[in-house]
């Protein structure tokens, strides 16, 4: 069933996406379960945008409003990841949104769009400087979810989800 789950995410990615999402496989699936005072960190999935004055704390860079011209866009700790696939599994929380739209300097403020974390709810992304994104606090219950990152790097497939 998992598999089957996994192989639908990659093919919605395709759809979706076209020949950018052509070839993905599977990096890392996880059922995620987020307790109250949780919340992620803004964020890209991909990268880090670095500058040489202010640091390459994203939340930080966008609290000081850097607009300095020579920031960089480097790889993270998980440079192989592509796309970014997020289902949310159950409505028994409150909080946990993911919200995108707010990243530092000119990457990730195309848009700003807060989601609610509802059952049968899915958020697919290219996981790069473009869409960084973060959660909002877990402010009671437990949010459920299943998070898959896909990859077009063969070496950095997993095996179990080939």
């Amino acid at each position: 069933m998992a598999r089957s789950l996994v192989a639908r995410l990659a093919a919605l990615l395709a759809d979706r996406y076209g020949d950018a999402a052509a070839g993905l496989g599977c990096d890392l699936a996880l059922l995620c379960a987020l307790v109250p005072g949780f919340h992620h960190a803004l964020h890209a999935d991909n990268a880090v945008i670095a500058c040489p004055r202010h640091g390459a704390d994203a939340a930080e860079l966008r609290r000081l409003g850097c607009t300095c011209t020579d920031i960089e866009v480097r790889p993270n700790h998980t440079p192989w990841r592509a796309f970014t696939a997020l289902l949310y599994l159950d409505d028994d929380h409150r909080g946990g949104e993911i919200v995108f739209g707010e990243g530092p300097g000119p990457y990730g403020r195309l848009y700003r769009q807060q989601i609610e974390a509802r059952p049968g709810v899915l958020v697919m992304s290219p996981s790069n400087e473009l869409y960084f994104h973060r959660t909002t606090p877990i402010e009671a219950g437990v949010r459920y979810s299943l998070n898959c990152w896909f990859t077009r790097d063969p070496a950095r497939m997993a095996p179990e989800w080939r």
